[in-house]
């Protein structure tokens, strides 16, 4: 609960008095004006919103048409629940929130978003000073358009101002799809479930760079029992890059990505499921 003005008038008093119940009291108060974490009660919630603010992702997804990116002037707020972030390297700077109309992927320039925005957990993203943009055919939420991808990244001292976890939760079950069904632009940045896949390469899920050592962002095959193929993209950051690719039969549960018509999954949660 904040402190009322009463209150603060009080404390000062005492202050100025000299009164032994000062310190208290003014101990009081700044651990009731104190920031909180992402689930306790000052979290922003959508019943907070102005009427007319909350829009659907897809909604916001359609006002971007431009590759040199657009700023959004207007109070608009979408929710969504977060399917991919960096926990396990996998998104790095970049969290991923999904509503009923479809997956939005989001810029920020912070490392351990995961620990800000965890797997499961419900965001508000207040939009108004935000950018969209296309990058390979893909919306993109950041800040101000920069040359390279139509938007740059939310800064770190302002992530605060635009994102807002309300508190954790659990990731959401998917029915699995048929591998032909991924290829649908209305499925970019979803969260997706395939069974019934086993690589058709071999060695770890990334490759070396010859000269530096270091993993390199990578493109792995996979086939279904019917031949139907799926390509699996993992980034150099991921933590398992150096893993071997699992030998036998797996589903995958993943983000759909898209870059100038080629579509790819990109596993998120680690979630490499074996029968």
């Amino acid at each position: 609960m904040r402190p009322t003005a009463r209150t603060i008038s009080r404390i000062l008093r005492a202050v100025t008095a000299g009164a032994r119940h000062a310190i208290p009291l003014l101990a009081a108060l700044l651990a009731s004006a104190a920031p909180v974490s992402c689930d306790k009660a000052s979290t922003l919630r959508s019943g907070e919103l102005p009427e007319g603010t909350l829009i659907s992702i897809g909604a916001l997804k359609s006002r971007c048409t431009s590759p040199a990116g657009c700023v959004i002037t207007r109070s608009v707020a979408v929710q969504g629940v977060v399917t991919a972030n960096d926990h396990y390297g996998e998104f790095p700077r970049e969290i991923v929130i999904e509503d009923a109309t479809g997956g939005l992927r989001i810029a920020v320039d912070r490392l351990r978003l995961s620990d800000l925005f965890p797997l499961g957990s419900r965001v508000t993203v207040q939009c108004n000073g935000l950018a969209l943009g296309l990058y390979g055919g893909r919306v993109l939420l950041g800040a101000a358009p920069d040359a390279r991808y139509g938007v740059a990244r939310i800064p770190y001292d302002a992530v605060d101002r635009y994102l807002h976890c309300e508190g954790a939760g659990r990731m959401p079950e998917v029915t699995p799809i048929d591998p032909d069904r991924l290829n649908d632009p209305d499925r970019i940045d979803t969260y997706v479930r395939l069974d019934g896949l086993r690589f058709t390469d071999r060695g770890n899920w990334c490759d070396l760079d010859p000269e530096t050592q270091q993993p390199l962002t990578t493109e792995r095959t996979a086939v279904d029992a019917a031949g139907r193929v799926v390509v699996v993209r993992t980034a150099s950051t991921c933590r398992y890059a150096l893993e071997p690719l699992p030998a036998g039969e797996v589903s995958l549960c993943g983000i759909v990505d898209c870059f100038n018509g080629a579509y790819s999954l990109r596993i998120t949660a680690r979630r490499i499921l074996t029968p």
